[in-house]
């Protein structure tokens, strides 16, 4: 669990923040190829796993679509290592996607991969208040860098930019890629390959097993202990080395007794959790260890060996050598009895084993040592009578003899060349692949012997091939499932806890890697049984306290360890401990609706599975982040659809009104049809309803994008009928709001009655506060403008709807503007305020929604505007496609021309006049009125341009065969053609101004001066120049300016 104690209200604020955005490589495709069902399963569990990494690693999720996440680290709450976090989490999500490979590929087809990017920098992020409403919206160029470097990576790949490099160097391993040009960015900037994170994440807890084949990366604590045990008087007499369980402390022992040879004698102590009530626990095994003696042979050795060590006279103090032997006289009565005499002589003892220098003497997990012991070690120390080195958790203090002089050791975990060195120690090989070293080091966590028992395993398994000595390594799905090894070390202290820890340990894995102790109290209902339990498995290390939690949070010592317990539990009990959870977490602060929805559904409850989707979605759309919002709602419909009784009708509208805005803000029209069409015949079917109106509106809007226009007048005069009917003001002033799109589109109104309709609808929308109306109302009506020629009216409401989405905060609404302004920038013909416009879109839009595709061709069509740029066709196809598959005909047709446009400017003539045939066609079939007139005025002025009467300043592409003779067969009847095409726009429009017909008047005024027909070209160049002055066309303008100077002359 995330922030538990640190959850408050926060308004929005500016935060330096790391932005994580993810995306699944070919996922059109794989939607196609896999089937619905297929593909929602594999992308359900695909962003169920990459969400639980993000939330693990303290990330928010801001966006969580079908095939695309977008996380924040750092904000809105601040932690400590926000973009080595971010990091983590997305080479964890790599590792996610390998590990589990087989197993997607199992039920679903096909291994999913993804592509990464992390940017950095200032945002601006909401409120995150986790109550009943969730509010976290996160904007700045950090998040379009994030994307860009999204998309230039490979699948599997991690790539990061400047500004994370700079917080995280030195604890990554990173690969310079140069300087690359970020599309929308106009500088080229630094980009680095991630490849591993080389500080500690977490570590098993178990004793460190000797095996590994090279002992690397602990050199300098080598070193140091080397000094030290050679009574070096430079180094401190006590050295404190602390690290996690199995980091290496033990083989860090082992090596420097290695080193140290014949010359110097290394003596061990352990102490152990059972033995902490067992006084002079480690002391008894160090002296056993110094005399040679095992409990296995007679006492009468063990006396041998102490007389002639430490004196004939100690064979008189029995309590001493009971306690060493082990014997009958060594019981805890005896030792109370006889304290005095064995205190005494087991400190006159060590002090004979401190002033041998061949000696030095180790205490291991001095954090269990016994009080006696510690009490008695910490006098020798106080008094110089000792020369000690302990080891110790880095959780657990042990103050005690830890005084004076202390060299502390913080053990970390190997790093990635020290695991590659045991890796190619363990398969014979001279060189090893990246991905084999990157998969074992984030599978290990640096540990040493989990490195060397993950490689055995995969060379047994035929994951990893040596061939000629070259090593290869494909990784299966599920790769650690099968390692026996592995889950017998995580599961042998699992078993061996007892039935309340499992029984603990159980709730906690099926919640996740974090939990806490309130959340284990509200699962058992047991309080002291958790207190006990929770004690149990974090002095084994199976879990640890969370040091970004509050006193009582915990997490598992590694994410291994709760996944492994979790697939060992069957399904029914599965189902059980998710319902279990799910209702523990309902009273647990900073629970997630998202997070309840998963564990209900897990458990079976689909009504509240279904109310807490149904929230998680209301909160996802909150900050737009419709994609998820789709997910959700669709998971809750697939629940009622098996049980319609789990929800009434007015909630079922709600539902499926909430559904069809989602969908009708992320721009997916062929969605919103289908989602009508299949479930609002319950609706229907018990008459007119606001929430029944409004979706039937939703839809005639959509058939409108998709170019169905009959049926969209037919839906939308429904929708008026029904909204009478029920007298309801919101369901009527959605009506009107849509008829100024519809009405616009197929021109069933004039300006003026669609004017009057928006006076009427506005007020009522801000009324009611419905942002969504309103946003729709102010672009539906600017767009009604810009048709009819009003370019200045049109500007004035881009300008409104950019005020409110500044005083309301809302970044749809900004993006929104900036999309209308964007369309006036590119007719303007001013690439720089084109390119400000398109890159505040991309800062403020959702990745993958429509503001977010509109931005993307206007990122592409600057280059049709600036001199000597040959923009390539095929950089249009990807919008086209999108854009045609949800139904978006108006941007389909939009980029379409902007395709077109690119063959000519790079002269791909024939291309582009066969894309021009095609696209007439299409349009007449598909396009509204409108567009079908811009379009005769585009196809007249590419003529113009082949006649060589429109102005070029930049080199002139080079034309193949097929290109030269397409363009002499077009030039031949351009001249007539053109004249016919300009003339049959002025007589189709309805606008006697305004820029459009401008371009019109100019056209027909260059062909008539080319033509010496001065008079007649005079009169069209005039009413040109007038349009254009009249609404800031100021270069097209100025061009006309020319002619008409050409003509006086």
């Amino acid at each position: 669990m995330t922030n538990l104690t640190q959850q408050e209200e926060i308004s929005g604020q500016r935060r330096w923040a790391a932005i994580l955005f993810a995306d699944v490589v070919g996922s059109t495709e794989l939607s196609e190829t896999l089937g619905a069902d297929n593909f929602y399963g594999l992308m359900r569990d695909l962003m169920r796993g990459a969400w639980s990494i993000v939330e693990k690693r303290h990330g928010h999720t801001v966006e969580f679509g079908g095939d695309s996440l977008l996380a924040i680290f750092g904000a809105p709450v601040a932690v400590e290592n926000a973009s080595l976090n971010a990091c983590e989490t997305a080479l964890e999500i790599q590792s996610f996607l390998s590990e589990n490979a087989e197993q997607f590929e199992k039920l679903y087809g096909h291994a999913p991969q993804m592509r990464i990017g992390l940017g950095g920098g200032v945002v601006t992020v909401g409120d995150l208040s986790i109550s009943s409403k969730m509010s976290l919206n996160v904007l700045g160029s950090a998040v379009n860098r994030a994307s860009r470097l999204e998309g230039m990576a490979q699948a599997g790949e991690v790539l990061i930019s400047t500004r994370i490099r700079d917080q995280v160097e030195n604890h990554v391993e990173l690969e310079a890629l140069g300087d690359k040009t970020l599309k929308g960015f106009s500088e080229p900037e630094p980009v680095f390959r991630l490849k591993s994170v080389l500080q500690e994440r977490s570590a098993f807890q178990m004793r460190l097993r000797r095996g590994a084949k090279d002992f690397a990366g602990r050199d300098a604590e080598l070193d140091i202990l080397t000094k030290w045990a050679g009574q070096d008087q430079s180094e401190a007499p006590v050295i404190e080395i602390v690290g996690q369980a199995g980091i290496g402390k033990s083989r860090l022992f082992y090596e420097l007794g290695s080193r140290l040879g014949q010359k110097i004698r290394l003596l061990k102590g352990n102490c152990e959790i059972g033995r902490r009530s067992a006084s002079f626990y480690p002391l008894v095994g160090l002296l056993r260890s110094y005399l040679n003696w095992a409990p296995d042979q007679p006492v009468s050795v063990l006396t041998a060996q102490m007389a002639s060590a430490f004196g004939p006279q100690v064979v008189e103090a029995h309590a001493f050598v009971d306690l060493l032997a082990g014997t009958a006289g060594g019981s805890a009565r005896a030792e109370r009895e006889n304290a005095i005499e064995i205190r005494a002589e087991l400190t006159r003892a060590l002090r004979v084993l401190s002033r041998q220098s061949d000696i030095a003497i180790l205490i291991e997990d001095a954090h269990w040592m016994d009080s006696t012991s510690a009490d008695l070690l910490s006098e020798m120390v106080a008094s110089g009578d000792l020369r000690i080195a302990v080891t110790r958790r880095p959780d657990k203090r042990m103050e005690g003899i830890l005084s004076g002089t202390v060299r502390h050791l913080q053990l970390s975990p190997l790093s990635t060349e020290g695991l590659a060195s045991i890796i190619r120690s363990v398969l014979g090989a001279a060189e090893i692949p990246d991905n084999l070293l990157k998969f074992v080091t984030q599978t290990s966590d640096g540990l040493p012997l989990f490195a060397e028992e993950v490689v055995q395993f995969l060379k047994q398994d035929g994951q990893i091939q040596i061939e000629n000595g070259k090593v290869t390594f494909e990784a299966k799905d599920g790769t650690l499932r099968e390692a026996g090894n592995l889950q017998h070390i995580i599961l042998s202290g699992f078993d061996g806890l007892s039935s309340d820890a499992q029984s603990c340990l159980k709730f906690a894995a099926t919640k996740g890697r974090r939990f806490s102790v309130g959340f284990l109290e509200k699962c058992t209902g047991d309080n002291d049984a958790v207190l006990a339990a929770v004690d149990e498995v974090t002095n084994l290390g199976i879990a640890e306290i969370d040091p970004r939690g509050g006193r009582r949070a915990l997490r598992f010592s590694h994410a291994l360890v709760g996944e492994t317990i979790y697939e060992s539990i069957l399904k029914a009990e599965r189902t059980r401990l998710h319902l279990q959870v799910g209702a523990a977490l309902e009273t647990v602060d900073g629970s997630t609706a998202a997070e309840l929805a998963f564990h209900f559904s897990n458990g079976e409850d689909p009504d509240k599975a279904v109310q807490y989707f149904w929230q998680a979605a209301s909160e996802s759309m909150s900050v737009y982040a419709v994609d998820i919002a789709d997910v959700q709602l669709e998971r809750a419909f697939e629940l009622i659809e098996a049980d319609p009784d789990i929800v009434g009708d007015r909630d079922y509208g709600e539902m499926l009104l909430l559904h069809c805005r989602a969908l009708d803000i992320f721009g997916n029209f062929r969605r919103v049809n289908e989602v009508v069409e299949q479930r609002g015949g319950r609706l229907e079917a018990i008459g007119p309803s606001r929430n029944y109106v409004i979706c039937l509106t939703l839809q005639a809007l959509s058939r409108c994008h998709g170019g169905n226009y009959p049926l969209a007048l037919d839906l939308i005069e429904q929708a008026t009928r029904d909204s009478e009917a029920i007298g309801d003001e919101a369901s009527k002033a959605w009506v009107k709001a849509a008829k100024l799109r519809i009405y616009g589109d197929t021109e069933a109104a004039t300006i003026d009655e669609l004017y009057a309709i928006y006076k009427e609808v506005r007020p009522v929308a801000e009324r009611l506060q419905d942002g969504h109306m309103i946003q729709a109302c102010i672009y539906n009506m600017q767009a009604c403008f810009r048709g009819n020629g009003q370019t200045r009216k049109a500007e004035k409401l881009i300008d409104e709807l950019e005020a409110y989405g500044l005083e309301n905060r809302d970044s749809r609404a900004m993006a929104y503007a900036n999309w209308a302004k964007a369309v006036h920038c590119f007719t303007k013909r001013d690439p720089v305020k084109l390119r400000e416009a398109t890159q505040t879109v991309f800062e403020h839009a959702v990745p993958g929604t429509a503001d977010w595709r509109v931005a993307g061709l206007f990122d592409v069509a600057i280059g049709l505007l600036e001199e000597g740029e040959f923009p390539d066709p095929e950089a249009f196809t990807p919008i086209m496609q999108t854009s045609r598959d949800i139904e978006d005909f108006t941007l389909h047709h939009t980029t379409w021309i902007g395709r077109m446009m690119a063959c000519f400017k790079s002269g791909k003539i024939a291309r582009g006049r066969q894309e021009m045939r095609d696209m007439t066609e299409d349009v007449r079939v598909l396009g509204t009125n409108e567009l079908q007139r811009i379009m005769l005025l585009y196809q007249a002025e590419i003529l113009l341009a082949l006649m060589g009467l429109r102005r070029s300043t930049g080199p002139k592409p080079k034309l193949g065969a097929k290109d030269l003779l397409a363009f002499a067969q077009m030039r031949l009847s351009a001249r007539g053609r053109a004249k016919a095409l300009f003339e049959k726009y002025l007589k189709d429009t309805n606008a006697r101004t305004g820029p459009l017909v401008a371009r019109a008047h100019h056209g027909l005024g260059l062909l008539a001066k080319s033509g010496r027909r001065a008079e007649v070209a005079r009169d069209h160049l005039e009413l040109a120049r007038e349009f254009f002055d009249a609404d800031g066309y100021d270069l097209a303008a100025q061009e006309v300016r020319q002619s008409l100077d050409e003509l006086g002359a």
